[in-house]
């Protein structure tokens, strides 16, 4: 549960910085 969040978090940051 807290994993999916994280990783969720992770790919929104990455195609933010994208």
């Amino acid at each position: 549960m807290g994993n999916n969040l994280r990783q969720k978090i992770v790919v929104y940051v990455l195609s933010n910085c994208v």
